[in-house]
Order: structure tokens, then sequence, then C-alpha cells
């Protein structure tokens, strides 16, 4: 399979029936872009990727893919992370979230980390993205179900708290909006916008379109600094093993 897409909590509950050219992988950890390109993946899509426990995927795997000539996309989640970090090298950014962090509007990987269920259950979210939250808040003050005033305060509420703790109960329960909170509950659930949602399958369907290209398998490009440390680690990383935590 020439195209693979890493990918988790962004993508629950998607309907991905019609890319039946794509295989779709769970969460990208260090040495699956670099497996990916040793198994023949000429097109990559990054969307999530799991931390913490185990080490994220390394910039210098993804600029060892392109550096012969594998084409990586990110977008939504710690894709669109990699792909600000990388765009230099020829990675390319997808939606408005890899756009947010290319202009310096987002900064840290706590917008868009959250916690998911296992893999059994489709890496289900467990938690609200701050991107995302933002975003409904936005669309809600647009539909006018809530005030500007309350707009700020679950603005304010939903920045500080850790990611992991990113619930929308505990969102309104802390932006003290008394007996408005079941009805900005209720209008929460019913209008959510999923901007890492939108952007993960605007990946999918970039690395979907995207034209094949021979890769080659001689020497990376010149740019390319293929060190000592490199080739020690490019040597043991099919051992790496993927234990899952959060994802961003």
């Amino acid at each position: 399979m020439t195209r693979i897409v890493f990918a988790g909590p962004s993508l629950y509950g998607a309907d991905l029936s019609e890319f039946t050219d794509i295989r779709f992988a769970p969460p990208v950890t260090f040495g699956d872009v670099f497996r990916a390109t040793e198994g023949g993946a000429k097109i990559i899509g990054i969307i999530d990727g799991h931390f913490e426990q185990t080490a994220s995927v390394w910039h210098k795997e993804i600029l060892a893919a392109l550096s012969r000539g594998v084409q990586v996309f990110g977008g939504g989640s710690m894709g669109a992370l990699r792909a600000a970090e990388c765009a230099r090298f020829g990675m390319v950014p997808v939606g408005q979230v890899a756009q947010a962090y290319c202009d310096g509007e987002l900064t840290s990987d706590g917008d868009v980390a959250v916690i998911n269920g296992p893999a059994e259950a489709g890496f289900v979210p467990l938690s609200e993205a701050l991107v995302d939250a933002l975003a409904t808040f936005v669309r809600l003050r647009d539909l006018v179900l809530i005030s500007g005033r309350e707009q700020e305060r679950l603005a304010f509420s939903a920045r500080r708290l850790f990611f992991k703790d990113r619930t929308l109960r505990k969102i309104i329960a802390t932006a003290q909006l008394g007996s408005r909170a079941p009805v900005v509950q209720r209008a929460y659930k019913a209008h959510r916008r999923s901007i890492k949602g939108e952007d993960a399958l605007a990946v999918v369907r970039a690395v979907q379109g995207a034209e094949s290209v021979p890769v080659s398998d001689q020497e990376p490009a010149s740019w390319f600094n293929n060190s000592t440390i490199w080739h020690n680690v490019s040597r043991q990383l099919s051992a790496v093993s993927r234990p899952s935590t959060g994802s961003a």
C-alpha cells in the first residue's frame, strides 16, 4: 500500500468507506514514519499522534522520508504541529489548525491535545480539544445561543483546564454560568464544531488525491543530514514499542 494515514480521535465517527486506496493506521509514534517509508509508502498523512508514555514522531524520520521523495501531509492535530515545523522541507500543512501553527496563532501542543479511548473503541475522544471548544463557542455566539460575556467565560474556563481535564462538563462547571449551565451544555452538544475533524478529513482527501511519484531507493537528498545519530537510531526504530496514551 503506497498511501497511509496515521489517525485516531480526530477521525472518530467519520465515514471513511470511500477511501479504499488508503491504509489507516493508529496515531503515529516514534519510528512509524520511518517504518512506513521502508515499507514502501509513497504518500503519508499524519493527523493524530501519541505522546507522553511513548516518544512522539521524530522530525528526523519525517525529513528522511521527504528527502527520498515521499509526500507527507499533516493537519488536524499532531500532524498540524509537525507540518508547521517541517513545511520548509516539503511537508504539506493542511487545514485551519496547521495554518494557525504556521502563522504563529497557535503555539502549544496543548491546543489540540485530547485523551482518548483504546483502539478497540475507535480512539473515542474523552476530552475536548481547545481549538474545537473555542470554535464551538464562536458558533454558539453567532447563533445567539450564548452571550458575548458567556463566550468569554467559557473560553477562559477551557483555556485554564489541563487537556486531560478539559471535558464539556468541567468547562461549563468552572465557567460559572449559573442557571444557564444546562442550557449552554445542550446547545454545545447540538452545535458542536470540530475543526480538528474537518482538517483531518481534508488530510485524508489530500492523501487520496495526491499523485503517486517514484520514491528514491538511493541516498537521501543533499539537504538531509545523514548523521551518525540518525544512522544508529534508524537501525533500531523497528524495535520501538507503541504503548497507548494521550493523543495530539
